[in-house]
Protein backbone atom coordinates (compact mmCIF):
# COMPACT_ATOMS: atom_id res chain seq x y z
CA UNK A 1 0.00 0.00 0.00
CA UNK A 2 2.83 2.35 0.99
CA UNK A 3 4.72 1.43 -2.17
CA UNK A 4 1.62 2.24 -4.30
CA UNK A 5 1.26 5.61 -2.62
CA UNK A 6 4.95 6.27 -3.23
CA UNK A 7 4.49 5.55 -6.96
CA UNK A 8 1.54 7.98 -7.16
CA UNK A 9 3.54 10.60 -5.35
CA UNK A 10 6.49 10.10 -7.71
CA UNK A 11 4.23 10.42 -10.78
CA UNK A 12 2.71 13.60 -9.41
CA UNK A 13 6.13 15.03 -8.79
CA UNK A 14 7.20 14.09 -12.32
CA UNK A 15 4.16 15.82 -13.84
CA UNK A 16 4.72 18.93 -11.75
CA UNK A 17 8.35 18.97 -12.76
CA UNK A 18 7.51 18.60 -16.46
CA UNK A 19 4.97 21.45 -16.27
CA UNK A 20 7.65 23.56 -14.63
CA UNK A 21 10.18 22.45 -17.26
CA UNK A 22 7.88 23.36 -20.20
CA UNK A 23 7.42 26.84 -18.76
CA UNK A 24 11.14 27.54 -19.00
CA UNK A 25 12.65 29.44 -21.95
CA UNK A 26 14.48 27.23 -24.52
CA UNK A 27 17.97 28.29 -23.36
CA UNK A 28 16.98 27.85 -19.70
CA UNK A 29 15.70 24.32 -20.42
CA UNK A 30 19.04 23.27 -21.89
CA UNK A 31 20.95 24.74 -18.93
CA UNK A 32 18.57 23.22 -16.37
CA UNK A 33 18.82 19.78 -17.97
CA UNK A 34 22.60 20.00 -18.01
CA UNK A 35 22.65 20.85 -14.28
CA UNK A 36 20.19 18.04 -13.61
CA UNK A 37 22.41 15.49 -15.34
CA UNK A 38 25.49 16.72 -13.43
CA UNK A 39 23.63 16.54 -10.13
CA UNK A 40 22.45 13.00 -10.93
CA UNK A 41 26.01 11.91 -11.65
CA UNK A 42 27.23 13.38 -8.31
CA UNK A 43 24.48 11.55 -6.41
CA UNK A 44 25.45 8.27 -8.05
CA UNK A 45 29.05 8.81 -6.98
CA UNK A 46 28.35 9.70 -3.35
CA UNK A 47 25.20 7.74 -2.52
CA UNK A 48 24.15 4.17 -2.92
CA UNK A 49 20.74 3.80 -4.65
CA UNK A 50 18.44 0.81 -4.58
CA UNK A 51 17.34 -0.80 -7.81
CA UNK A 52 13.89 0.69 -7.38
CA UNK A 53 15.30 4.18 -6.82
CA UNK A 54 17.68 3.73 -9.73
CA UNK A 55 14.81 2.74 -12.03
CA UNK A 56 12.67 5.65 -10.90
CA UNK A 57 15.51 8.10 -11.37
CA UNK A 58 16.37 6.69 -14.81
CA UNK A 59 12.68 6.84 -15.79
CA UNK A 60 12.45 10.44 -14.60
CA UNK A 61 15.58 11.44 -16.52
CA UNK A 62 14.23 9.59 -19.55
CA UNK A 63 10.92 11.45 -19.33
CA UNK A 64 12.74 14.76 -19.14
CA UNK A 65 14.83 13.79 -22.20
CA UNK A 66 11.70 12.76 -24.11
CA UNK A 67 9.94 16.01 -23.12
CA UNK A 68 12.93 18.02 -24.30
CA UNK A 69 12.86 16.18 -27.65
CA UNK A 70 9.10 16.72 -28.07
CA UNK A 71 9.46 20.38 -27.21
CA UNK A 72 12.26 20.75 -29.75
CA UNK A 73 10.28 18.85 -32.41
CA UNK A 74 7.18 20.96 -31.74
CA UNK A 75 9.28 24.14 -31.88
CA UNK A 76 10.83 23.07 -35.17
CA UNK A 77 7.40 22.21 -36.54
CA UNK A 78 5.98 25.56 -35.44
CA UNK A 79 8.96 27.35 -36.92
CA UNK A 80 8.48 25.46 -40.19
CA UNK A 81 4.76 26.31 -40.25
CA UNK A 82 5.54 29.93 -39.50
CA UNK A 83 8.09 29.98 -42.30
CA UNK A 84 5.49 28.58 -44.71
CA UNK A 85 2.92 31.15 -43.57
CA UNK A 86 5.41 33.95 -44.09
CA UNK A 87 6.28 32.69 -47.58
CA UNK A 88 2.56 32.39 -48.49
CA UNK A 89 1.99 35.91 -47.17
CA UNK A 90 4.92 37.16 -49.26
CA UNK A 91 3.49 35.46 -52.37
CA UNK A 92 0.03 36.92 -51.72
CA UNK A 93 1.51 40.38 -51.24
CA UNK A 94 3.55 40.01 -54.43
CA UNK A 95 0.46 38.88 -56.37
CA UNK A 96 -1.61 41.75 -55.05
CA UNK A 97 1.17 44.17 -55.93
CA UNK A 98 1.41 42.69 -59.43
CA UNK A 99 -2.36 42.93 -59.94
CA UNK A 100 -2.34 46.55 -58.82
CA UNK A 101 0.56 47.26 -61.18
CA UNK A 102 -1.30 45.61 -64.08
CA UNK A 103 -4.46 47.57 -63.29
CA UNK A 104 -2.38 50.71 -63.24
CA UNK A 105 -0.79 49.81 -66.58
CA UNK A 106 -4.21 49.18 -68.15
CA UNK A 107 -5.80 52.30 -66.69
CA UNK A 108 -2.93 54.61 -67.54
CA UNK A 109 -3.18 54.34 -71.38
CA UNK A 110 -6.97 54.67 -71.15
CA UNK A 111 -6.67 57.81 -69.08
CA UNK A 112 -4.03 59.12 -71.44
CA UNK A 113 -6.21 58.31 -74.47
CA UNK A 114 -9.14 60.17 -72.91
CA UNK A 115 -6.93 63.14 -72.12
CA UNK A 116 -5.44 62.96 -75.61
CA UNK A 117 -8.85 63.16 -77.28
CA UNK A 118 -9.79 66.06 -75.04
CA UNK A 119 -6.59 67.88 -75.93
CA UNK A 120 -7.16 67.32 -79.67
CA UNK A 121 -10.72 68.65 -79.40
CA UNK A 122 -9.50 71.67 -77.44
CA UNK A 123 -6.80 72.53 -79.97
CA UNK A 124 -9.20 72.10 -82.90
CA UNK A 125 -11.62 74.54 -81.30
CA UNK A 126 -8.74 76.92 -80.61
CA UNK A 127 -7.68 76.67 -84.27
CA UNK A 128 -11.18 77.59 -85.42
CA UNK A 129 -11.41 80.54 -83.03
CA UNK A 130 -7.99 81.88 -84.02
CA UNK A 131 -8.85 81.67 -87.75
CA UNK A 132 -12.57 82.36 -87.55
CA UNK A 133 -12.71 85.22 -90.06
CA UNK A 134 -10.89 83.37 -92.85
CA UNK A 135 -12.78 80.12 -92.22
CA UNK A 136 -16.10 81.97 -92.39
CA UNK A 137 -15.08 83.46 -95.73
CA UNK A 138 -14.49 79.90 -96.97
CA UNK A 139 -17.98 78.92 -95.75
CA UNK A 140 -16.48 76.34 -93.42
CA UNK A 141 -17.58 77.99 -90.18
CA UNK A 142 -20.65 79.97 -89.24
CA UNK A 143 -21.57 82.00 -86.15
CA UNK A 144 -25.12 81.75 -84.85
CA UNK A 145 -26.45 83.65 -81.86
CA UNK A 146 -22.90 84.72 -80.96
CA UNK A 147 -21.90 81.06 -80.72
CA UNK A 148 -19.24 79.65 -83.03
CA UNK A 149 -20.65 76.79 -85.11
CA UNK A 150 -18.21 74.30 -86.65
CA UNK A 151 -19.66 72.82 -89.83
CA UNK A 152 -17.09 71.03 -91.96
CA UNK A 153 -14.74 69.13 -89.68
CA UNK A 154 -13.48 66.74 -92.39
CA UNK A 155 -12.48 69.51 -94.76
CA UNK A 156 -10.81 71.61 -92.08
CA UNK A 157 -9.08 68.72 -90.33
CA UNK A 158 -8.31 65.88 -92.81
CA UNK A 159 -7.92 62.42 -91.34
CA UNK A 160 -4.24 62.07 -92.31
CA UNK A 161 -3.37 65.41 -90.71
CA UNK A 162 -5.14 64.53 -87.46
CA UNK A 163 -3.50 61.09 -87.30
CA UNK A 164 -0.08 62.74 -87.63
CA UNK A 165 -0.99 65.29 -84.96
CA UNK A 166 -2.22 62.62 -82.57
CA UNK A 167 0.97 60.61 -82.97
CA UNK A 168 3.16 63.66 -82.35
CA UNK A 169 1.01 64.62 -79.36
CA UNK A 170 1.56 61.16 -77.87
CA UNK A 171 5.32 61.60 -78.21
CA UNK A 172 5.29 65.20 -77.00
CA UNK A 173 2.33 66.54 -74.96
CA UNK A 174 3.40 70.10 -75.78
CA UNK A 175 2.84 69.65 -79.54
CA UNK A 176 0.62 72.34 -81.07
CA UNK A 177 -1.79 71.70 -83.95
CA UNK A 178 -0.85 75.08 -85.42
CA UNK A 179 2.72 73.80 -85.88
CA UNK A 180 1.66 71.28 -88.53
CA UNK A 181 -1.64 72.73 -89.81
CA UNK A 182 -2.69 76.20 -90.95
CA UNK A 183 -5.37 77.97 -92.97
CA UNK A 184 -3.43 77.50 -96.21
CA UNK A 185 -3.61 73.72 -95.66
CA UNK A 186 -7.36 74.06 -95.18
CA UNK A 187 -7.68 76.01 -98.45
CA UNK A 188 -5.68 73.37 -100.33
CA UNK A 189 -7.84 70.57 -98.97
CA UNK A 190 -11.01 72.51 -99.73
CA UNK A 191 -9.85 73.03 -103.31
CA UNK A 192 -9.21 69.27 -103.71
CA UNK A 193 -12.64 68.36 -102.31
CA UNK A 194 -14.39 70.94 -104.47
CA UNK A 195 -12.52 70.07 -107.66
CA UNK A 196 -14.23 66.70 -108.07
CA UNK A 197 -17.69 68.24 -107.68
CA UNK A 198 -16.95 71.29 -109.80
CA UNK A 199 -15.68 69.22 -112.73
CA UNK A 200 -18.84 67.11 -112.58
CA UNK A 201 -21.22 70.09 -112.47
CA UNK A 202 -19.26 71.87 -115.23
CA UNK A 203 -19.60 68.84 -117.49
CA UNK A 204 -23.33 68.69 -116.81
CA UNK A 205 -23.65 72.39 -117.61
CA UNK A 206 -21.62 72.01 -120.82
CA UNK A 207 -24.23 69.59 -122.18
CA UNK A 208 -26.80 72.37 -122.24
CA UNK A 209 -26.68 74.70 -125.26
CA UNK A 210 -28.73 77.44 -123.69
CA UNK A 211 -30.55 79.75 -126.09
CA UNK A 212 -33.55 82.13 -125.89
CA UNK A 213 -35.68 79.63 -127.80
CA UNK A 214 -35.35 77.15 -124.95
CA UNK A 215 -36.60 79.53 -122.25
CA UNK A 216 -40.26 79.03 -123.20
CA UNK A 217 -39.91 75.25 -123.14
CA UNK A 218 -38.12 75.43 -119.78
CA UNK A 219 -40.97 77.41 -118.21
CA UNK A 220 -43.66 75.16 -119.66
CA UNK A 221 -41.97 71.91 -118.75
CA UNK A 222 -38.95 72.26 -116.41
CA UNK A 223 -38.62 68.47 -116.32
CA UNK A 224 -37.35 68.55 -119.88
CA UNK A 225 -34.37 70.72 -119.09
CA UNK A 226 -30.84 70.09 -117.80
CA UNK A 227 -31.59 72.34 -114.86
CA UNK A 228 -33.08 69.40 -112.93
CA UNK A 229 -29.72 68.02 -111.96
CA UNK A 230 -28.20 71.47 -111.44
CA UNK A 231 -31.06 72.31 -109.09
CA UNK A 232 -30.27 69.18 -107.09
CA UNK A 233 -26.70 70.41 -106.54
CA UNK A 234 -28.01 73.77 -105.31
CA UNK A 235 -30.54 72.05 -103.07
CA UNK A 236 -27.86 69.91 -101.40
CA UNK A 237 -25.83 73.04 -100.74
CA UNK A 238 -28.80 74.72 -99.05
CA UNK A 239 -29.55 71.61 -97.01
CA UNK A 240 -25.99 71.78 -95.68
CA UNK A 241 -26.38 75.50 -94.90
CA UNK A 242 -23.93 76.38 -97.71
CA UNK A 243 -21.34 74.08 -96.21
CA UNK A 244 -19.19 72.43 -98.89
CA UNK A 245 -19.53 68.67 -99.11
CA UNK A 246 -16.51 66.41 -99.04
CA UNK A 247 -15.99 64.22 -102.10
CA UNK A 248 -17.12 61.20 -100.10
CA UNK A 249 -20.29 62.97 -98.94
CA UNK A 250 -21.02 64.16 -102.47
CA UNK A 251 -20.78 60.62 -103.84
CA UNK A 252 -23.04 59.24 -101.14
CA UNK A 253 -25.67 61.93 -101.70
CA UNK A 254 -25.49 61.51 -105.48
CA UNK A 255 -25.94 57.72 -105.39
CA UNK A 256 -28.86 58.03 -103.00
CA UNK A 257 -30.49 60.50 -105.41
CA UNK A 258 -29.95 58.06 -108.31
CA UNK A 259 -31.67 55.33 -106.33
CA UNK A 260 -34.96 57.10 -105.68
CA UNK A 261 -35.04 60.80 -106.57
CA UNK A 262 -33.77 61.05 -110.13
CA UNK A 263 -36.14 61.56 -113.08
CA UNK A 264 -35.81 59.82 -116.45
CA UNK A 265 -34.41 62.99 -118.03
CA UNK A 266 -31.66 63.07 -115.41
CA UNK A 267 -30.91 59.40 -116.12
CA UNK A 268 -30.44 60.37 -119.77
CA UNK A 269 -27.98 63.07 -118.63
CA UNK A 270 -25.92 60.37 -116.93
CA UNK A 271 -25.88 58.40 -120.20
CA UNK A 272 -24.77 61.57 -122.01
CA UNK A 273 -21.96 62.13 -119.49
CA UNK A 274 -20.85 58.49 -119.63
CA UNK A 275 -20.43 58.72 -123.43
CA UNK A 276 -19.26 62.35 -123.70
CA UNK A 277 -16.13 63.01 -125.78
CA UNK A 278 -14.01 64.93 -125.15
CA UNK A 279 -14.59 65.06 -121.41
CA UNK A 280 -12.91 66.44 -118.30
CA UNK A 281 -14.40 63.64 -116.25
CA UNK A 282 -11.86 61.38 -114.56
CA UNK A 283 -12.10 57.61 -114.14
CA UNK A 284 -13.38 58.28 -110.62
CA UNK A 285 -16.22 60.37 -112.09
CA UNK A 286 -17.03 57.67 -114.65
CA UNK A 287 -17.10 54.99 -111.95
CA UNK A 288 -19.50 57.13 -109.89
CA UNK A 289 -21.75 57.61 -112.93
CA UNK A 290 -21.70 53.87 -113.65
CA UNK A 291 -22.71 53.13 -110.05
CA UNK A 292 -25.44 55.78 -110.33
CA UNK A 293 -26.85 54.13 -113.46
CA UNK A 294 -26.98 50.79 -111.66
CA UNK A 295 -29.03 52.45 -108.92
CA UNK A 296 -31.27 53.98 -111.61
CA UNK A 297 -32.38 50.47 -112.52
CA UNK A 298 -34.01 50.18 -109.06
CA UNK A 299 -35.62 53.65 -109.30
CA UNK A 300 -39.43 53.47 -109.43
CA UNK A 301 -39.44 56.50 -111.76
CA UNK A 302 -37.77 54.48 -114.52
CA UNK A 303 -40.75 53.47 -116.68
CA UNK A 304 -39.38 53.70 -120.23
CA UNK A 305 -38.33 50.14 -121.19
CA UNK A 306 -36.10 51.43 -124.00
CA UNK A 307 -34.26 53.73 -121.57
CA UNK A 308 -33.91 50.79 -119.17
CA UNK A 309 -32.34 48.76 -121.99
CA UNK A 310 -29.91 51.59 -122.74
CA UNK A 311 -28.87 51.81 -119.08
CA UNK A 312 -28.41 48.06 -118.78
CA UNK A 313 -26.22 48.07 -121.90
CA UNK A 314 -24.17 50.99 -120.52
CA UNK A 315 -23.41 49.14 -117.25
CA UNK A 316 -22.46 45.94 -119.12
CA UNK A 317 -25.48 43.65 -118.59
CA UNK A 318 -26.43 40.99 -121.12
CA UNK A 319 -29.65 41.55 -123.05
CA UNK A 320 -32.20 39.62 -125.12
CA UNK A 321 -33.86 40.34 -128.46
CA UNK A 322 -37.03 41.70 -126.85
CA UNK A 323 -34.92 44.43 -125.24
CA UNK A 324 -33.87 45.59 -128.70
CA UNK A 325 -37.52 46.06 -129.67
CA UNK A 326 -37.99 48.27 -126.60
CA UNK A 327 -34.86 50.26 -127.43
CA UNK A 328 -35.79 50.88 -131.10
CA UNK A 329 -39.23 52.17 -130.05
CA UNK A 330 -37.63 54.62 -127.62
CA UNK A 331 -35.19 55.78 -130.33
CA UNK A 332 -38.11 56.64 -132.59
CA UNK A 333 -39.58 58.75 -129.77
CA UNK A 334 -36.26 60.51 -129.28
CA UNK A 335 -36.11 61.41 -132.97
CA UNK A 336 -39.56 62.98 -132.83
CA UNK A 337 -38.96 64.89 -129.57
CA UNK A 338 -38.18 68.59 -129.21
CA UNK A 339 -36.73 68.04 -125.76
CA UNK A 340 -33.13 69.31 -125.68
CA UNK A 341 -32.00 66.25 -123.73
CA UNK A 342 -33.58 63.93 -126.32
CA UNK A 343 -31.90 65.87 -129.10
CA UNK A 344 -28.57 65.52 -127.32
CA UNK A 345 -29.16 61.79 -126.96
CA UNK A 346 -29.41 61.51 -130.75
CA UNK A 347 -26.12 63.35 -131.31
CA UNK A 348 -23.89 60.36 -130.64
CA UNK A 349 -24.93 58.76 -127.36
CA UNK A 350 -27.76 56.65 -128.80
CA UNK A 351 -25.46 55.47 -131.59
CA UNK A 352 -22.80 54.31 -129.12
CA UNK A 353 -25.37 52.55 -126.97
CA UNK A 354 -26.75 50.72 -130.04
CA UNK A 355 -23.28 49.24 -130.61
CA UNK A 356 -23.08 48.11 -126.98
CA UNK A 357 -26.52 46.46 -127.19
CA UNK A 358 -25.43 44.52 -130.28
CA UNK A 359 -22.32 43.27 -128.46
CA UNK A 360 -24.23 42.31 -125.32
CA UNK A 361 -27.15 40.42 -126.93
CA UNK A 362 -26.35 36.72 -127.44
CA UNK A 363 -28.20 35.06 -130.34
CA UNK A 364 -29.24 38.39 -131.82
CA UNK A 365 -31.66 38.02 -134.76
CA UNK A 366 -30.70 39.32 -138.22
CA UNK A 367 -33.52 41.90 -138.17
CA UNK A 368 -32.47 43.23 -134.75
CA UNK A 369 -28.86 43.38 -135.86
CA UNK A 370 -29.88 45.46 -138.88
CA UNK A 371 -31.92 47.80 -136.67
CA UNK A 372 -29.01 48.43 -134.35
CA UNK A 373 -26.61 48.97 -137.28
CA UNK A 374 -29.02 51.51 -138.74
CA UNK A 375 -29.24 53.39 -135.41
CA UNK A 376 -25.44 53.28 -134.97
CA UNK A 377 -24.96 54.78 -138.48
CA UNK A 378 -27.83 57.33 -138.30
CA UNK A 379 -29.78 55.60 -141.05
CA UNK A 380 -33.43 54.75 -141.43
CA UNK A 381 -34.34 51.53 -139.67
CA UNK A 382 -35.21 48.65 -142.01
CA UNK A 383 -38.81 47.56 -142.24
CA UNK A 384 -39.66 44.27 -140.50
CA UNK A 385 -39.90 41.18 -142.71
CA UNK A 386 -43.17 39.39 -141.99
CA UNK A 387 -42.81 35.95 -140.42
CA UNK A 388 -39.08 36.30 -139.92
CA UNK A 389 -36.84 37.53 -137.21
CA UNK A 390 -39.15 36.68 -134.36
CA UNK A 391 -37.96 38.18 -131.06
CA UNK A 392 -36.68 35.92 -128.37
Amino acid sequence: MDSWHEDIKTDDMSQEFLRFFRALMPNDRDLFYKLLEEEYKEIKKTQEMSNSEQEQTNEFIGNVQQEIQEIKTQAETNAFINDIKQEVAKLNNAQESQEKTQESIVKEPQEKAINLDEEIARQKQEFVQNNQEELESLELVSSKDSELMLYSDQIMFPQETMQTFKQELQNNPNTQLSAIHNVNNVKENLAKEREFQEIFTQEVASLSDESPSMEKERKLNPDNYFQDLMNWFDKKKLENENMPLTKKEFKEEFLEYCKSGMSENEMKILLLLANKEPSKLTKEHKDMINDGLKFNLTNAKLLDKGLETAIRAQVGENLINNNIDDFTKSVEKLKASDNLIDKKMMEGTTQKIAGKIAEQTPNITPNNKQKLEAIANNKEMPKLQQGKGKSR
